[in-house]
């Protein structure tokens, strides 16, 4: 799929959890040390564990859906993950642009939340987000439409401290 951004073209695809994508991902990750709201610490193991499970019998799987976005100057630029899946009632999800801006990209993530609606069928999107995130984080998901339910209390853990969460959601009929 691609989406044009204010003159800029995205394109968006499902990561195949490839050595060589996982790598790219690691490499555009690292540089922030909260991912998905996980202390990644520099850690590839730990980094892997939040996107990759295995069974009893030894297969990988993934956690979640993901997919990576593009630009044609800059190869996976950012991600859209999504997790807690409960069909069709409710999944959570994450946002992430590695080169640090989310200004301007409001119609890219207004296309993944539509696709989450329409093509999933899912009721209820939830975001997530620590206290101490960057204020420009919090307006993007409230300019995409989300809104703020509550707060839990000590449920991001961060530099050896416990942080409050707020918690946002926005319905199937707010976005369509």
């Amino acid at each position: 799929m691609i989406v044009n951004c204010h003159g800029e073209d995205y394109s968006i695809e499902p990561l195949i959890f490839s050595t060589a994508n996982l790598k790219m991902f690691w490499d555009r990750a690292r540089k922030f040390p909260i991912l998905f709201g996980n202390e990644l610490s520099d850690d590839f193991t730990k980094f892997l564990n939040l996107f990759l499970g295995m069974t009893e019998e030894g297969s990988v799987f993934p956690k979640g859906l993901f997919w990576r976005i593009d630009k044609a100057d800059y190869p996976m630029v950012g991600a859209f993950y999504m997790t807690d899946i409960e069909m069709p009632v409710q999944a959570t999800v994450h946002f992430s642009f590695f080169d640090g801006r989310v200004r301007k990209r409001l119609p890219l993530a207004r296309k993944m939340l539509k696709y989450a609606f329409n093509e999933l069928g899912i009721n209820k999107v939830n975001a997530q987000m620590p206290v101490y995130v960057r204020p420009s984080s919090i307006n993007f998901i409230k300019a995409l439409g989300f809104v703020e339910e509550g707060k839990t209390r000590k449920t991001s853990f961060y530099n050896g401290e416990y942080y409050d969460t707020y918690l946002f959601g926005i319905l199937q009929d707010e976005v369509l």
